[in-house]
């Protein structure tokens, strides 16, 4: 056997294996970079590991987030960091001066397109291109924001407001951007979302008792309360409802801590639960929430701080307070049969990832072979 791969900015695509004896073509999907420390978990799942001593050039991460390029950006007490997947690169905070401070808290995507920074101060950073940053807004509160906020101007207003200039305690005020129907934005605090429509505020919306968590999936608002009892709320903002849940047998809702892990661009959320990781998904009508257990071994001697899915291609980043990065691959393989019906060994020699539409393979023969999710697809004229 022989193996081939692609990459293109960063981005994961398929690994091909390869057989000269057969017409046989065999996926297997992993994501392995050169400068990455693999090793096998449990079953199915590679771990690439990056502290220090491997690139990473701090081990505690506190936030993270991906931004429209596919970049993955890590809040780190050595500052922040972008990482394309093969290497990571430092980022300069307001070019040519000294950075207010290096160690970064708080990560936030807008809606339209924009990454923020925010350092232990509580200064947050409009994030430009690969290695540079602005100052966006200089505050002397700390807010840390879940989801995603509307534009860079609704987040800073939102800092003045939440902002308590005489709270030196160094806690952080916490707030969730949630996103309606027909232009509605909510902001959570606590039991209590407010509804925003074009800058003008329609009202308030009461929340069960005692609500821990507030978060959109595949289009679908929820929230957990500390119990983990579970509702929904409509896509005007302006109500809730019981929601459904399919826990997995055994499941030990009284555990002493738990912590969600979302995106609200993602189609699964993550539920972290005494060292295990369940997946949160959503049924079509919303009614529905099913919870499944995944047979991974996280990160043990440290605290998990940030999930994120930088690559929607079954890689799953977990950082950690000490431990450095984890990035966790899902193996899947596949065996496809390719052959020409007339009994000769096929070759398979090159390959193009064609995105979507799957591989493009060329035989010994100049047979060229599109190979997709419903099997091979012969483009039938030899290539010149």
């Amino acid at each position: 056997f022989r193996t081939a791969s692609c990459r293109v900015a960063g981005r994961l695509h398929r690994n091909v294996i390869f057989s000269r004896r057969t017409s046989l073509v065999v996926f297997l999907l992993a994501f392995m970079p050169a400068a990455s420390v693999a090793q096998r978990a449990r079953s199915d799942w590679w771990i690439q590991h990056y502290n220090v001593q491997n690139g990473l050039p701090s081990s505690s991460i506190i936030d993270m987030a991906v931004d429209t390029m596919g970049f993955l950006w890590l809040a780190t007490e050595g500052g922040l960091i972008s990482f394309d997947g093969r290497n990571f690169r430092s980022t300069e905070l307001i070019p040519g001066h000294a950075p207010l401070s290096n160690r970064m808290r708080d990560l936030v995507t807008t809606t339209d397109g924009g990454l923020l920074a925010a350092d232990v101060k509580g200064t947050s950073y409009s994030v430009h291109g690969f290695d540079m940053a602005w100052i966006q807004h200089r505050t002397a509160g700390r807010v840390k924001v879940y989801g995603s906020a509307p534009d860079v101007e609704t987040y800073a207003a939102l800092v003045d407001t939440l902002r308590n200039p005489q709270d030196h305690s160094g806690a952080w005020a916490e707030c969730t951007f949630i996103h309606g129907a027909d232009g509605i934005e909510g902001i959570v605090r606590g039991d209590n979302l407010t509804r925003i429509q074009k800058g003008k505020v329609l009202g308030a919306l009461v929340l069960p008792t005692r609500s821990h968590s507030v978060f959109q999936l595949s289009g679908h608002i929820y929230g957990f309360t500390d119990t983990l009892g579970c509702f929904g709320i409509g896509p005007q903002l302006d109500r809730t409802a019981p929601v459904r849940v399919q826990w997995p047998t055994g499941f030990n809702k009284a555990a002493a801590e738990w912590q969600l892990f979302w995106d609200p661009a993602a189609d699964e959320a993550f539920l972290l639960m005494d060292q295990h990781l369940h997946t949160v998904r959503s049924s079509s009508t919303g009614d529905t929430l099913t919870i499944a257990q995944l047979e991974l071994e996280l990160p043990k001697n440290t605290r998990i701080t940030c999930m994120a899915v930088p690559w929607k291609e079954n890689v799953l980043a977990i950082g950690t307070l000490s431990k450095g990065l984890f990035l966790y691959q899902r193996m899947a393989m596949r065996t496809v049969e390719c052959g020409t019906g007339t009994g000769e060994d096929q070759a398979y020699y090159a390959q193009l990832d064609m995105g979507e539409e799957g591989v493009l393979t060329v035989s010994s023969n100049l047979r060229a072979v599109l190979i997709g999710e419903d099997g091979c697809i012969d483009p039938a004229q030899p290539l010149r």
